[in-house]
């Protein structure tokens, strides 16, 4: 890291309608990484609209069952009315944990999800696991930890599940630049892991300046290598720095004494394990073992254009936390109410009236 603070903003100018504009924001340790990133997030964007040539069959999961996924394995918002007689919009993908096509939601899949008619609606779209890469392997691996990185945020962030704060002096070189820069400009930083029910640790780092505290961000990174997951979080808790959203809420929710409370644990960085290889392969087949030890299944949909020269692909993980958004139905999986009783944080399963959910603060 050189310790630059600095993001990349990428502007899209509609050639038929000024409102539908659109920005897209990079981050990174250097100023390529940082033009690289907002560009690869047009790509995904780009890549993930629906087209017409796109291969979509309408059905319902009923005349589809043998060769489909239930969507209800993929977590649907509360008061749903989607039932196995309804028919609703299909695409194919791959099943990497059972290595055969399968046919998945193509509500899950595109984005914005733009049907012929609202009934065929199921979720809200989201950008949850889509991905790009310089070749279709790495857009896997990095589709497939974000989606366990925001199941593992998501889970922990609304049940409060304990994290333990890595001790400043145990972190690693390559970041001691940009933290010397942080602190040089007035920022404190908070930097913790987390844990679920996966082997795999999440980073998370809370950012703050000293002099008001209104400006801060929170941000959290997972990876097979420890040392990336802080880079990510730590990057993408600078690209969130002002202007600060959603602090009010989030601020009320009592998320920073939470991450600035002395009452934590500590531990060493270096004691966290690190499961990465040079071989992008095996870096997805742990990550499947992962997801094999939960029961959750993991699917690839491939979204590459040919006007575009890298490939895209969205990922879908069934049983896996879907991100939660405000004012919308909540999408509440079972593991979100089961991990803090395996974990032991809590002696019984909550209701789903005992969940209360707040902006994170940063994201709109």
């Amino acid at each position: 890291m050189n310790g630059s603070i600095s993001r990349a903003v990428l502007k899209y100018h509609s050639p038929i309608d000024k409102s539908k504009d659109q920005y897209y924001f990079g981050k990174g340790i250097t100023t390529c990484q940082h033009i690289a990133s907002a560009c690869i997030e047009f790509f995904e964007r780009y890549c993930a609209k629906m087209k017409s040539g796109d291969r979509v069959l309408t059905a319902s999961f009923d005349e589809v069952a043998a060769r489909a996924i239930n969507p209800v394995h993929f977590t649907l918002p509360s008061g749903t009315d989607y039932h196995p007689g309804k028919k609703i919009e299909w695409i194919w993908g791959y099943s990497l944990s059972r290595g055969k096509p399968v046919l998945v939601p193509a509500n899950l899949v595109f984005y914005p999800y733009e049907a012929a008619s609202f009934d065929k609606h199921i979720v809200r779209s989201d950008t949850n696991g889509l991905a790009s890469g310089n070749n279709k392997e790495e857009a896997i691996l990095h589709g497939l930890l974000e989606l366990i990185e925001r199941d593992q945020v998501t889970i922990s962030e609304y049940n409060r599940l304990p994290v333990k704060r890595i001790l400043p002096d145990t972190l690693p070189a390559a970041c001691l630049p940009l933290l010397d820069t942080l602190n040089k400009k007035g920022y404190e930083v908070y930097i913790y892991s987390g844990s679920t029910d996966l082997p795999l640790s999440f980073i998370t780092v809370f950012l703050r300046l000293r002099k008001n505290h209104s400006i801060c961000s929170v941000s959290s990174g997972t990876h097979l290598d420890p040392v990336i997951a802080l880079e990510r979080a730590l990057t993408e808790a600078v690209q969130l720095l002002p202007p600060v959203v959603n602090f009010e809420g989030w601020f009320n929710s009592g998320a920073p004494h939470f991450y600035t409370s002395d009452q934590a644990d500590t531990i060493r960085f270096d004691s966290l394990k690190n499961y990465a290889t040079n071989n992008i392969k095996e870096n997805i087949e742990t990550c499947l073992s992962f997801m094999e030890s939960i029961n959750a299944e993991v699917i690839a949909v491939d979204l590459s254009r040919p006007d575009i020269p890298f490939p895209v692909v969205r990922m879908l993980a069934t049983r896996l936390q879907p991100i939660l958004q405000k004012d919308h139905p909540l999408r509440l999986s079972i593991r979100f109410f089961e991990v803090p009783v395996k974990l032991g944080v809590r002696s019984k399963v909550q209701s789903a009236a005992d969940i209360k959910i707040w902006p994170v603060c940063g994201y709109r």
